[in-house]
């Protein structure tokens, strides 16, 4: 139980400093200059000029829906993987 207490006072505090801007510690929420390429967060895929995800994002995202939803089914897992690639084709 104490560790429970100490864990959600600890996100506590993370949230209060966030929203009163307090500065993080070295290496947290780093985005420009990153030291260790290893440690550094994954870029965000480019998005539209519309705003809109690309077909390539979409694609990939109904597979993992799919893989999701079908994983221990390998055939219906072919047939929606199928339905994905024929309904988000890559030009």
């Amino acid at each position: 139980m104490g560790r429970r207490r100490t864990i959600r006072e600890l996100i506590a505090l993370a949230i209060i400093g966030a929203a009163l801007g307090v500065a993080a510690p070295a290496g947290v929420g780093q985005t420009a200059d990153c030291i260790d390429p290893n440690y550094c967060p994954q870029e965000t895929a480019p998005v539209n000029t519309t705003g809109q995800l690309s077909q390539k994002q979409l694609r990939k995202r109904c597979i993992v829906k799919a893989q999701n939803k079908f994983g221990n089914n390998k055939p219906r897992l072919k047939k929606a993987i199928k339905k994905c690639k024929k309904k988000f084709p890559l030009t």
